[in-house]
């Protein structure tokens, strides 16, 4: 075959990193004083989904370089919003702050260089980006005076860098996955408080999408384009199975706080972002009956950086002070039936079973002083996995995938001299792809 030609197609993934900006504040702590400077440093974890479009043109030349350029829109939000909700007791006072960051859309126009082995092309890419980021500052109750909400936003430009890997299911239509890194400039935002600072964006994306070929012959049905001559037969599903993955993670995780002091008690809920990378191993065994429903089981183990990143510093003349909260599953694994069934070369499936995974909480404000106790607490958590993917047999014993999970562990408890009680749900959305080897 050749790769050669135009092309058209659409995409879906997942993007996780984190906003860090710099506001700069100028106030008097007591009335009638100087004003004093006030420089902070924040930065939260970010996450979200997106779905779009692409279009290109290729071209390989007779030693099976294959060069050309694509370009693509997406759509969706990659998103940190710190939500904070107080509700005291004693007053019955309800406070309630927002600071909202968001890339509402996001688009490339890049070079791609890959090397053609038959049905498959690896190949790298890179080239400029841009998108569309917002900004939304607001208080439930503001000061007489001052506006409830500020508003703010830009298109900005930058760059895209990333690798992939596509394969020709036929001649004419082709799956692909992609990492790309992209990096957009910094605008000047504006906040409450007649506050101004720099805000940069850059996030990781990691997506799978299809492409078709124009002038390329399409297949008949049940007649996929002929496989690597790795092992002998028609696709398999059944039987042993190892393999590896890969993939990204992202969530939304609400954190409950409750303080008894005296005769009050304050319960405050913070709202946070989650995302994260990760990486591992399975091993499954499946048994394919003759109507070609295919049952089996599988098990797998991840390492992640997955979990909930915000940082807040403030330096001025007078003291520092660094406020740090971390939320984080840097293990988990699952044992899970399936459920699918086999068209030809590709088998859809079900899944769902039990989770487990090692959690982590700890938050702290430093300088940490003498009578306070920092939050912190790890426990090995047990919940439950459901989802769904897609398998695609590149041989009769290699089978590429594609998979969606939903992963609950449940919450995290810990207690802090400073906030109280505290718990936190851990849970997580999972886009990842895979290879596995049938025996």
């Amino acid at each position: 075959m050749s790769w050669s030609g135009p092309y058209i197609g659409l995409n879906a993934g997942m993007t996780g990193g984190s906003f860090a900006y710099s506001p700069i504040e100028m106030e008097a702590l007591k009335p009638n004083e100087p004003q004093e400077l006030t420089q902070n440093r924040i930065r939260n974890s970010a996450a979200g989904g997106f779905f779009g479009a692409q279009i290109g043109y290729l071209y390989q030349f007779q030693n099976n370089v294959v060069l050309g350029a694509e370009a693509d829109f997406q759509i969706g939000p990659y998103l940190t919003s710190g939500t904070e909700r107080e509700i005291s007791s004693e007053t019955n006072k309800r406070e309630s702050e927002l600071a909202k960051f968001k890339t509402s859309y996001f688009g490339t126009l890049r070079a791609r260089l890959g090397y053609a082995i038959g049905p498959v092309l690896p190949y790298v890419t890179g080239g400029l980006a841009f998108g569309r980021t917002q900004t939304m500052f607001a208080e439930g109750e503001p000061e007489p005076g001052k506006p409830a909400s500020v508003t703010s936003g830009k298109t900005n430009w930058g760059y895209a860098v990333g690798a992939g890997v596509e394969y020709a299911i036929a001649p004419a239509w082709r799956l692909k996955a992609e990492y790309l890194y992209t990096s957009l400039s910094s605008y000047q935002a504006q906040g409450l408080e007649n506050v101004t600072f720099k805000l940069p964006t850059s996030f990781n994306l990691a997506r799978i999408g299809v492409n078709y070929a124009f002038g390329a012959p399409s297949f008949q049905p049940n007649s996929f384009y002929p496989q690597p001559a790795i092992g002998e037969g028609p696709p398999r599903f059944d039987g042993f199975s190892i393999g590896i993955n890969a993939g990204i993670a992202a969530g939304i995780s609400d954190v409950d706080k409750l303080k008894t002091e005296d005769t009050q008690t304050t319960q405050k809920t913070e709202r946070r972002q989650a995302s994260g990378g990760l990486a591992g191993f399975e091993i499954g065994y499946h048994y394919k009956f003759a109507n070609n429903v295919v049952v089996g089981a599988v098990a797998d183990y991840q390492w992640t950086n997955y979990g909930v990143f915000s940082s807040e510093s403030e330096q001025s003349a007078a003291e520092a002070e660094r406020e740090k909260l971390t939320i984080g599953i840097p293990q988990f694994g699952t044992v899970r039936a399936r459920v699918g069934y086999q068209f030809g070369s590709f088998m859809p499936y079900i899944t769902g079973g039990l989770a487990y995974g090692r959690a982590t909480y700890r938050e702290a404000v430093m300088p940490l002083e003498a009578e306070k106790v920092p939050a912190s607490n790890q426990a090995t958590k047990i919940g439950y996995a459901v989802g769904a993917g897609i398998e695609y047999a590149l041989t009769s014993q290699i089978a590429l995938k594609v998979e969606y999970l939903f992963v609950d562990l449940g919450t995290i408890s810990a207690f802090s001299s400073e906030t109280g009680r505290i718990k936190a749900p851990l849970d997580m959305n999972i886009g990842r792809v895979g290879i596995s080897y049938h025996f």
